[in-house]
């Protein structure tokens, strides 16, 4: 300690008088001036000075006084000091520190200085990057642009409390506003604070834990914040997310692999934006892949998400949209924990129609995808319509399908892929039925039967594939249109993207020649070869539909293994009955 200036006469400091002092110097290349006087100078008591000190490392000062102090680029401090040599009070302390782009600046009372104890302070602290702040105190917070904190400062160096806190935080579109408390801003534990997050998209939220998410669009999330930094729960949520609205609960963990646990009602919840996000994501990769001949990419999944957070989700929503469809009373389970994915239980319903489905995910190597889906009378036309796909489409459709498979890309999935899929249609008009065999297979094949329309008029059709080991082989294909009967039979190599199937029609009157030519679909998915095959004949064909079809509701087997209720659109055994009577004796 170095210091130099004008003091009292040294027998008034000798006989305990009042010793005044004018006094500038260096601690610890900390530069000081006092101004005042000492009651005391040997027993420093009755201090009685305005002190200001500067310097560049506020943790080198704290060295000297055994103090644990902030490191600092640059700081200052001065104030009214009062009190002894056991206890220094600064009045109408005025402090700022720089540390990169942090700056804090605060005024008030410190009634114990050398402590630091009994702090009353005005306080300010912005900066351009919040994660810088998280250094200072020791804990992980998210990178941000612009920051600012302010508030009533309270306590000590080892429990600082902020009251009538006020901050905000920027990144991107994103804004975030807290008001309230936060009883230990050093460990950010105890926050007590109303927040309110918005932002353009709610896919920005996705940068704060290295996750990219699909567009959703705009939101606005109101909630009370309570817990520390490193569990944060948002109580009284009450959010929008595009045309989206929720209300509950959202908790964060962050773990060394963050966890999300949502408990949340909805009185609509919108996925126009999720589906346009996900169709420009498709578009750009099929632009990408313009050239390739495979329909199924080898591409690695993208699910490396799965492995950076955790989840817990629970989501009931009163009404769903997508685009113009409206689906009603929607439950969605979903837990996501190391790695492993889970969708327990998901429920919709459109028009009286219920869906409901599972999804199991574990993601390793490889990866192993668990999935059912089971919808009955889905009224296939008005969605159409309303999804703005085909304003001809009309008829009412059943669906099941139970699948597993393991693998590290979409090829790899469908090449090990097990499981069965059956389809029943009822009356109706559907124009590119064959496509599901394979890409734009139903223009080759009507072109070659004159395109006649009554094949595209159905009365009733049914198909079944059973999977094994990525081949999905044909247990019933069936189309009864007005045209005749369609029947196929076959196989589809998911793996290799061959196919091998044989199309046989009966025509219900001669005038419908054309009909009468069996076809073979040779080729690939996305590029099937269609010729005229004479000789083959059909294994089972309509009339063994009857062996398929399981209990006095006449389902197929893969209805019946996820315990569908409702008979199908069609009676699937009257088919095989029909013989080739004409359509008015029919």
């Amino acid at each position: 300690l170095r210091l130099s200036g004008k003091t009292g006469r040294i027998h008034n400091l000798l006989a305990h008088k009042r010793f005044p002092l004018q006094l500038s110097g260096n601690l610890a290349n900390t530069g000081i001036e006092i101004n005042g006087a000492i009651d005391d100078v040997l027993n420093l008591q009755g201090v009685d000075a305005e002190v200001q000190l500067a310097g560049k490392n506020f943790a080198a000062l704290g060295s000297v006084l055994d103090l644990e102090l902030t490191v600092t680029d640059q700081f200052e401090i001065q104030g009214h000091l009062t009190g002894s040599g056991k206890a220094l009070t600064m009045k109408n302390a005025k402090a700022a520190a720089i540390l990169g782009s942090l700056h804090f600046t605060a005024n008030g009372v410190v009634q114990n200085l050398l402590t630091l104890n009994g702090m009353d302070l005005q306080s300010r602290l912005n900066g351009k990057n919040l994660e810088e702040f998280g250094k200072v105190i020791g804990v992980k917070l998210p990178a941000t642009d612009e920051f600012e904190i302010q508030g009533r400062l309270t306590g000590s160096t080892e429990a600082l409390t902020l009251q009538r806190a006020q901050g905000s935080a920027r990144r991107g579109s994103m804004r975030l506003s807290l008001t309230g408390t936060v009883k230990d801003l050093l460990t950010l534990a105890g926050m007590d604070l109303q927040s309110r997050l918005s932002g353009k998209e709610l896919a920005e939220i996705g940068t704060l834990f290295e996750t990219e998410l699909p567009g959703l669009g705009p939101f606005d999330i109101n909630a009370k914040l309570s817990g520390s930094a490193n569990t944060i729960t948002l109580n009284e949520v009450s959010a929008t997310v595009d045309k989206s609205d929720f209300a509950g609960l959202v908790k964060f963990e962050f773990r060394k692999r963050p966890k999300i646990t949502i408990g949340l009602e909805s009185s609509m919840i919108d996925f126009t934006a999720l589906m346009k996000s996900l169709e420009q994501d498709e578009q750009k990769t099929a632009n990408k892949s313009q050239q390739k001949d495979r329909m199924f990419s080898d591409d690695p999944l993208p699910l490396d998400f799965l492995e950076k957070v955790d989840a817990d989700i629970v989501l009931n929503a009163e009404n769903i949209h997508a685009k113009d469809v409206r689906f009603e009373l929607g439950h969605l389970t979903l837990k996501l924990e190391d790695s492993d994915f889970k969708i327990d239980k998901f429920e919709a319903s459109h028009e009286q129609t219920k869906f409901s489905g599972k999804l199991h995910i574990n993601h390793g190597s490889p990866t192993r995808i668990n999935t059912n889906f089971l919808v009955q009378n889905f009224d296939l036309g008005r969605f159409h319509r309303e999804i703005g796909l085909n304003d001809q489409v009309q008829g009412t459709v059943d669906l099941a399908t139970h699948l597993n498979s393991k693998g590290d890309s979409v090829h790899s999935l469908m090449a090990n892929l097990d499981g069965a899929i059956g389809i029943v249609m009822g009356q109706g008009y559907l124009i590119k039925y064959l496509d599901m065999l394979s890409v734009d297979l139903s223009s080759k094949i009507f072109n070659l039967w004159g395109n006649p329309k009554e094949v595209k008029q159905i009365q009733c059709a049914v198909i079944q594939f059973d999977i094994k080991s990525g081949v999905a082989a044909s247990k019933a294909f069936v189309f009864n249109t007005r045209a005749g009967i369609l029947e196929g039979e076959g196989e589809i190599n998911l793996g290799t993207e061959k196919i091998d199937f044989l199309l046989m029609p009966t025509p219900r009157h001669p005038g419908l020649l054309e009909l009468g030519t069996n076809l073979r679909v040779g080729g690939t998915i996305l590029d099937a070869k269609v010729k005229p095959d004479k000789l083959s004949v059909l294994k089972k064909g309509a009339l063994g539909l009857s062996s398929f079809v399981i209990g006095p509701l006449g389902l197929l087997a893969p209805f019946v293994h996820l315990g569908a209720h409702n008979a199908h659109p069609c009676n699937i055994k009257s088919i095989g009955q029909l013989g080739l009577q004409s359509p008015a004796t029919q």
